[in-house]
This record gives structure tokens, sequence and C-alpha cells, in this order.
């Protein structure tokens, strides 16, 4: 989730000042929102098994 946010900062910040790192930028969010999918996927499992075991 920082990834996302501070990738997202970076940005803006290389589009105002025209500064390098746009690509640094651009690959943080990419990895910040893959871990959160993947997260989110395993949580999905992760709840789906400790409900289907309770019964």
């Amino acid at each position: 989730m920082v990834g996302i946010i501070l990738g997202i900062v970076a940005l803006n910040q290389i589009k105002q000042t025209g500064q390098q790192g746009r690509g640094l930028a651009i690959a943080g969010i990419a990895v910040g929102a893959a871990f959160l999918a993947i997260f989110a996927v395993i949580l999905v499992v992760a709840l789906i098994a400790s409900a289907s075991s309770s019964y």
C-alpha cells in the first residue's frame, strides 16, 4: 500500500518538476498493486478454508 501511495506522489512530483525517476515510480506502483492483489487472494482463500473447516 505504501508503494502505491509513494509512487503516485512521486509521479506527481516528476510531472511538476521534470525530474528523472518516472520508471521507478511506476515500478513502485506496480509492485505495490501486485502485492496487494496477492494478499487479497491469500486472504480470500484463508477465509474460505476457515469457513469450510468449521462445519
